[in-house]
């Protein structure tokens, strides 16, 4: 996505900045019998928010470690790095 900030981050409370921004992210999909069975989406709004000059809050970047150490537990992984 290719896009320039010009609203607040409603999620975020963060002012609008005026700058353009380019947002990277991934779909994958899985499929069973034909159809879409599961479809995982994934956006780097942390390097969106780095192009504008914005540090996401603190509680956010709480909130997604602990998600992202909650899938790699699911999985039966110890540590998102290899």
């Amino acid at each position: 996505m290719t896009a320039t900030n010009t609203g607040t981050f409603e999620l975020f409370g963060l002012p609008p900045t005026g700058r353009p921004v380019t947002m990277t992210g991934r779909e994958i999909f899985r499929v069973r019998d034909g159809q879409f069975a599961k479809v995982w989406h994934q956006e780097d709004v942390g390097g969106m928010l780095t192009q504008l000059g914005l540090e996401p809050p603190p509680f956010m970047l709480r909130i997604a470690a602990r998600r992202i150490a909650r899938q790699y537990r699911r999985q039966g992984l110890t540590s998102p790095v290899t």
